[in-house]
């Protein structure tokens, strides 16, 4: 996907914020805080993986990331993190490098957008008591 491409994707999907926020109530804070704790030590764990070319730790730490994003509502950091994963696969390491830098770039926007919305999580929630 070409990088203007990738910009259409949205940082953070309000729908399935909404979603989630609806159906897990007062678990809705602590599954953001986990996800925005995890997702620098993925990525750290990505860029050790791809400093020592391992295409196979590189493919499964980025398939688990991928799901991670997919269901928390981070589309465009889950299309970069597929792209890491496909990377991986193919042990096709060249692009690699910059799609990790790429997708560092686009976890501490979407981790910023998330804080926003656990700063604004309802009282009660964990989120807003942070």
């Amino acid at each position: 996907m070409p990088h203007s491409d990738l910009d259409l994707l949205l940082l953070i999907d309000d729908d399935v914020i909404a979603e989630l926020r609806d159906i897990l109530q007062e678990e809705f804070g602590d599954l953001v805080q986990d996800f925005v704790d995890d997702v620098p030590i993925q990525l750290e764990l990505m860029q050790t993986a791809l400093d020592q070319g391992n295409a196979d730790g590189l493919y499964r730490l980025a398939h688990k990331l991928k799901s991670s994003c997919g269901s928390l509502g981070a589309p465009r950091l889950a299309e970069l993190v597929r792209q890491l994963e496909q990377a991986g696969r193919q042990a096709t390491l060249d692009s690699a490098a910059t799609l990790l830098a790429q997708a560092q770039a686009t976890a501490d926007d979407t981790v910023a957008g998330l804080r926003v919305i656990l700063q604004a999580a309802p009282p009660g929630d964990r989120a807003g008591q942070d």
